[in-house]
């Protein structure tokens, strides 16, 4: 025991105990907050996601359950083949939008297609790039247009608006997506015949 100035005995513990006490309090807590958590956010995140979608651990673990057509796909609605025509629809929308000028808010998904260079550094579309873009998308869009309208919708609620798709639009968005298999002259799946949704 330590003696105060007044001689007094003094109830205080030394630097020493407290430093103690302070490390096996840490270690409780972060114990107790161990117990509490139970699991890395990420597995959380994978749970969460496998039981809003319908979808199984293995493929809620997969990179493609973060985006709607990734969702399609692992679900078997759409092919491989048609999930690249997908992103490159996607990839060729990204680009019109930063030729022609409009915000990409960084949590839109469409961000991710857009080329990574900083906006200070990137130098403004020049006149033929824009040109170019705008033909892209044109075309792109004249030919989801030629598989019908509601093919054209079902297309842009899940590429432009990332939204999930209802059931009842699953046929227009795959004649959409087979419209672009055939812009984007991918080789389509020999399955895809037998495969309707």
């Amino acid at each position: 025991m330590e003696r105060t100035p007044s001689g007094a005995i003094s109830r205080s513990k030394t630097s020493l105990a407290k430093r103690a006490d302070k490390r096996r309090q840490a270690s409780t807590e972060s114990a107790k907050r161990e117990a509490r958590v139970g699991m890395a956010l990420k597995e959380k995140t994978q749970l969460a996601r496998g039981r809003v979608y319908g979808l199984t651990p293995t493929q809620a673990a997969s990179h493609h359950a973060s985006t709607v057509e990734g969702r399609l796909h692992l679900k078997g609605v759409i092919t491989a083949t048609e999930l690249l025509a997908v992103e490159h629809y996607l990839t060729v929308v990204a680009k019109f939008s930063r030729a022609m000028g409009m915000p990409v808010a960084p949590s839109n998904m469409l961000a991710r297609y857009q080329p990574s260079e900083p906006r200070a550094v990137a130098a403004p579309p020049s006149g033929a790039s824009v040109v170019i873009a705008r033909d892209r998308f044109v075309k792109a869009d004249e030919a989801l247009k030629r598989a019908g309208l509601a093919a054209a919708w079902a297309v842009a609620r899940v590429c432009r608006d990332r939204e999930e798709l209802p059931h009842s639009l699953r046929p227009a968005f795959l004649a959409g997506v087979q419209a672009l298999v055939a812009h984007f002259r991918l080789s389509p799946d020999p399955d895809r015949t037998a495969k309707v949704a």
